[in-house]
């Protein structure tokens, strides 16, 4: 399995992914669907709008299939997004703890923890 390598963000950078979330949320609490959502983020940067909207898919798929316990189908058609792009996102969430949990994991035995 490769490393994968995230993104580190400037504090710049913090503040608009925290502002898109957020705005992300509202627009969605106010009945918008999460295509639509995305669409009306205004963040100049391609790639960190990118980011922002991935991650909040991954939120809202924890929220609701993990809090929610609705079925991946239902999530998909809530959101009003392809079942496959559930699927993807939510593949590449259990791959994002995998890798989250193996560098803890490194990280710790490096320093004599594990």
């Amino acid at each position: 399995m490769s490393e994968v390598i995230y993104k580190k963000f400037t504090k710049e950078e913090d503040a608009i992914y925290d502002k898109g979330i957020e705005t992300l949320r509202k627009a969605f609490a106010a009945g918008v669907s999460y295509p639509e959502a995305c669409v009306l983020l205004d963040v100049s940067d391609a790639e960190l709008k990118t980011i922002i909207t991935d991650d909040f898919l991954k939120i809202l798929i924890a929220e609701l299939y993990y809090g929610g316990g609705i079925p991946l189908k239902e999530v998909a058609q809530r959101l009003s997004v392809a079942y496959e792009l559930i699927l993807q996102t939510h593949g590449i969430m259990l791959e994002d703890i995998e890798n989250t949990g193996l560098s803890e994991y490194h990280r710790e035995t490096s320093m004599g923890e594990a």
